[in-house]
């Protein structure tokens, strides 16, 4: 089985990245594993700083794009020249644990990559955020048509899950979303196709997550205006009602909480049915 990661850099060195160093450190050999490490900008780096992957296993590939392409592209550029069974999506900030990175190594051991997802558990300050599905209590298993929720770090995906989904959409990640949404559609596309059955709920890590930390006002305007992006761009085009709720359920509490940054996004994401980056 081929096993291929990629992780996306942005504002990061090599030797910055908490998901670099969490494979540095875990004492582990990658035989068989290629990485891609995607410098997304907006500094150039060093690829020389690559030499301690290599020195677990890893067939090493690095890409220096300075131009802070939408992670929608970043994502289906990956799978679309990857050729792996299974393809596994990581940030510059995760904080790989034991147990997932134990998860990764026996994907080798799996018979067939098939209709695969993975969906890590997702943890911050010790408290597990994602996935979020409505069965999670009873098992680790979703239905078919159940809208699962989580975050691009940790996913993977089998070979003939990307198949399947070129076939329909012409792409895995929707290219109409530049930063928010990307993972949310995701999901949204893997729902629609009645495939959220496929998705294995595996060991996972801690990761930072901007909704739950204190940043300065310039960097929250910055996120509130990429979710007004976000949920006009789903509203507009993912028009089911299932999905149609959950945007304007957004948009009614940011308009009672005067967030005006948000709602002027959102009125452009519905004008241009793409985001501006796109």
């Amino acid at each position: 089985m081929k096993i291929s990661l990629l992780v996306v850099l942005y504002n990061s060195t090599i030797d910055g990245s908490v998901t670099i160093k969490s494979l540095l450190q875990s004492m582990r050999r990658f035989e068989g594993f290629s990485i891609l490490v995607w410098n997304n900008g907006p500094k150039e780096i060093a690829r020389s700083e690559l030499g301690g992957l290599e020195a677990l296993g890893f067939d090493v590939n690095f890409i220096q794009d300075l131009d802070n392409r939408p992670l929608s592209v970043v994502y289906n550029s990956f799978l679309k020249s990857s050729g792996a069974d299974f393809n596994v999506i990581l940030d510059h900030d995760s904080l790989l644990s034991s147990g997932y990175l134990d998860f990764l190594i026996g994907l080798g051991e799996k018979k067939s990559s098939g209709f695969y997802i993975g969906v890590p558990i997702i943890s911050f300050g010790g408290i597990p955020v994602y996935p979020i599905l409505k069965s999670r209590k009873k098992k680790n298993k979703a239905s078919d048509d159940e809208l699962v929720r989580s975050i691009g770090s940790g996913l993977v995906i089998g070979s003939t899950t990307i198949d399947v989904m070129l076939s329909r959409f012409g792409n895995v990640f929707d290219e109409r979303f530049a930063l928010y949404g990307v993972d949310t559609t995701f999901f949204m596309r893997v729902q629609i196709m009645s495939m959220s059955s496929f998705i294995e709920i595996v060991p996972g890590f801690e990761h930072s997550l901007s909704r739950l930390e204190n940043e300065d006002l310039q960097l929250e305007k910055f996120r509130s205006s990429e979710r007004g992006w976000d949920c006009g761009l789903r509203l507009i085009n993912y028009f089911e009602w299932r999905y149609i709720s959950m945007s304007l359920k957004e948009l009614v509490k940011r308009v009672v909480g005067f967030d005006y940054i948000f709602v002027f996004a959102f009125i452009r994401a519905i004008i241009s049915s793409k985001h501006k980056r796109c």
